[in-house]
């Protein structure tokens, strides 16, 4: 949202997931369910997103439909790069100062979690 180097500022992300699409030997799948946490790129904590959340498989593409889809906004403050040395976990910072470019802004990290649960025979 924000493009200036204001402190306060605050990205806008959405994320949907509409089904799961297992094939083979997953095929048989009962069931399946998603959780979602985020990490700041100055924490080593997790917020939770989304609990685990129902979530339906298919066994064929289908169209995507948005209403039927697992789905969160959420607004993770922008961590610039000039304030990495100060912000960014320490593991961050190594790992962009491995690379030839530091990366301009971090939102964190975004972990989508899915269980699948075969059907009982």
């Amino acid at each position: 949202n924000n493009n200036n180097n204001n402190n306060n500022a605050k990205a806008t992300v959405q994320l949907q997931v509409g089904y799961l699409l297992v094939q083979g030997a997953q095929s048989a799948a009962a069931a399946a369910s998603m959780s979602l946490s985020w990490q700041r790129p100055d924490s080593i904590f997790e917020v939770e997103l989304l609990p685990p959340t129902k979530l339906p498989v298919n066994t064929v593409q289908v169209p995507f439909s948005s209403s039927n889809s697992n789905k969160t906004t959420f607004y993770p403050k922008v961590s610039y790069a000039q304030d990495s040395k100060d912000t960014w976990l320490p593991a961050i910072v190594q790992q962009h100062a491995t690379t030839a470019t530091t990366p301009p802004f971090l939102l964190g990290n975004v972990r989508l979690t899915l269980t699948l649960s075969k059907a009982s025979s």
